[in-house]
């Protein structure tokens, strides 16, 4: 509610938020979306997977961004389509793109 509620108070209208298991929604999304952002429970045992699942997947093209917000016991840099990191207190968030660099 509180992405939904910060859309609307940007007057961002075409946004959607999908609250449902990644793996699910991947296998049934047939839309492409310039951002996907993920923010899985930091425990979670396939976390690692997730941007390559998200970027093999048909809801990306060659201008959309995923950012994964994760714990700092990840490290994405090594990834082939990591961008970016940012760090807000104790929140990590790793950018991926599958555009070369």
């Amino acid at each position: 509610e509180f992405i939904n509620g910060s859309f609307r108070t940007l007057g961002i209208n075409s946004a959607r938020v999908h609250r449902i298991d990644v793996r699910t929604w991947l296998k049934v999304c047939h839309k492409q979306f310039d951002i996907i952002f993920a923010d899985p429970p930091y425990a979670l045992s396939w976390l690692g997977d997730l941007p390559d699942l998200v970027l093999a997947s048909g809801a990306v093209n060659e201008k959309s961004l995923f950012i994964l917000e994760h714990s700092k016991a990840h490290d994405f840099s090594t990834h082939t389509a990591f961008k970016e990191h940012r760090k807000y207190g104790n929140v990590n968030f790793s950018f991926f793109s599958i555009t070369p660099h």
